[in-house]
């Protein structure tokens, strides 16, 4: 902790800065100019003070800080014009306020204020890392339903994807280095196969093949319909997105069931399929009465129309 660079005197981080994005800066990059830090504050305006000095220059790449776990410093950095996008980390918890923050929370109220910038979640769970409140393990599937709610919380930006023990580039298993509750991490190379890995290909394919960037939040597009106990469960919280044309939608239902499609919102005559985040394969989705679907078994689906 002693190197740490975040720890650096004022002047010295800002010599450090600079000397990484003029070694660096020809590649094809992103800056995170501090990480993983609290810049509430005195640490707010310490960081701003840096970014202006770094960064106060057009042609660099684009740059974000990386908060703290379900924090959203962003507020007293909109006049930065330094700052390229808001980055957040919705962190390794997994209880209901941890799941409710992705899709109600900052990242969802605050994307739209002035000047607009792309929101992009920075640490979805990491796989296979230990969850804080159930101490159970991420699975693929609950680091794939954090990123799907990422990629719909808010204009379609992006999301990143960690691994337990690619992170800490552990060499054999280990638990990483001041991180022991997160438990025993395998070798990166092992870790780096980890099932989740391939889903969020599967989503970049799925997001690629359509036009991203026109889509918009829409909690109201889509809801769940089914009866269950658990309806209100955090967990079956139903997110979707679409442009303002209602040329294309997006839903993603992370426990299967049925949902219905607001009347009136999207263009008639859309073709609508269920596409399986696991595989990447995609299949026609009739629906069981005027604007209801019903998932084909009960895991998560993604529902396009377009």
């Amino acid at each position: 902790k002693e190197h740490n660079p975040g720890q650096l005197p004022e002047d010295q981080a800002i010599l450090l800065a600079r000397y990484m994005t003029a070694r660096l800066g020809a590649y094809h990059v992103a800056w995170f100019l501090p990480g993983d830090g609290n810049y509430s504050g005195d640490n707010a305006q310490r960081w701003k003070r840096i970014g202006r000095a770094v960064f106060d220059r057009p042609g660099h790449a684009p740059v974000t800080l990386h908060p703290q776990g379900m924090q959203w410093p962003w507020d007293v950095f909109i006049g930065e014009k330094w700052v390229s996008f808001f980055g957040y980390q919705s962190g390794h918890g997994d209880d209901g306020r941890t799941l409710q923050w992705i899709y109600a929370g900052p990242p969802a109220t605050k994307w739209n204020v002035q000047p607009a910038r792309p929101v992009i979640n920075l640490e979805p769970p990491y796989e296979d890392h230990i969850a804080y409140q159930s101490r159970q393990r991420h699975t693929a599937y609950t680091v794939r339903r954090a990123v799907y709610w990422s990629l719909l919380n808010a204009p379609t930006a992006g999301s990143s994807y960690g691994a337990h023990g690619v992170w800490s580039w552990e060499t054999a298993p280990n638990t990483p280095q001041e991180h022991g509750g997160t438990g025993v991490a395998q070798p990166w190379h092992v870790a780096m196969a980890l099932p989740g890995s391939t889903h969020l290909r599967h989503m970049a394919a799925l997001f690629t093949s359509i036009r991203w960037w026109e889509l918009r939040p829409d909690p109201s597009l889509a809801h769940r319909v089914d009866q269950a106990p658990s309806a209100d469960d955090p967990a079956r919280h139903v997110s979707a997105a679409r442009p303002a044309d209602g040329r294309q939608a997006v839903v993603y239902v992370p426990v299967g069931g049925k949902i219905a499609i607001a009347p009136g919102v999207l263009k008639d005559g859309l073709k609508a399929q269920w596409y399986d985040p696991r595989s990447g394969a995609a299949r026609p989705a009739g629906p069981t009465a005027e604007g209801r679907y019903r998932t084909p078994d009960d895991k998560d689906w993604v529902l396009v129309l377009k």
